[in-house]
């Protein structure tokens, strides 16, 4: 925010008519907007595996507010119904793993006594390979199901289909 009150009146108009132009589909990406820098840096001295090494994923920065604004949209849309009462639990901050773990322990405890009214699923979920089978059909599927936009929903798939991601290792750089 504070950066974008630095920039003269002038410049945030353009950046405004850019993204309008953008979603309203008019005109073509950028190409600086469909790359993506995958960079990796040593965590140990002599890497041997993946895990021994610190992902970076660089992509432009007016992609980034670009596709922020989106989804800034996209968050106005009213939550269907059905998915008001869904709680997520995780990582929180200042929180300790007791606290999410009797949150869970107690609405475990009383999903039998709603089960008729309001039956408790219980889903586990990996962030390390959320994405591995994420299609841009998927991704639109469950957009629909959120009552986005259909504006919303091509902007989001738009950004992401002619994405080009190119990748270094260290000690593998091209001479």
């Amino acid at each position: 925010d504070l950066f974008i009150q630095e920039l003269p009146l002038a410049v945030v108009y353009k950046i405004t008519e850019l993204f309008d132009e953008r979603f309203q589909g008019y005109g073509s990406t950028p190409e600086c907007w469909q790359t993506l820098l995958l960079a990796f840096i040593r965590k140990t001295a002599r890497p041997k595996m993946f895990v021994d090494l610190r992902g970076l994923a660089l992509i432009s920065c007016m992609s980034k507010w670009y596709m922020a604004s989106v989804m800034l949209l996209a968050d106005m849309v009213p939550r269907p119904r059905r998915w008001k009462c869904v709680c997520s639990f995780g990582f929180m901050k200042n929180r300790s793993v007791a606290e999410v773990s009797c949150s869970l322990t107690l609405l475990m405890a009383r999903s039998n006594e709603w089960k008729r009214q309001c039956p408790v699923y219980l889903f586990d979920g990996d962030v390390l390979q959320a994405f591995d089978f994420l299609t841009p059909a998927l991704a639109d599927n469950m957009m629909s199901e959120a009552a986005w936009p259909t504006k919303i929903r091509a902007a989001t798939i738009d950004t992401n289909i002619n994405l080009t991601a190119t990748a270094g290792l260290p000690g593998c750089e091209r001479v």
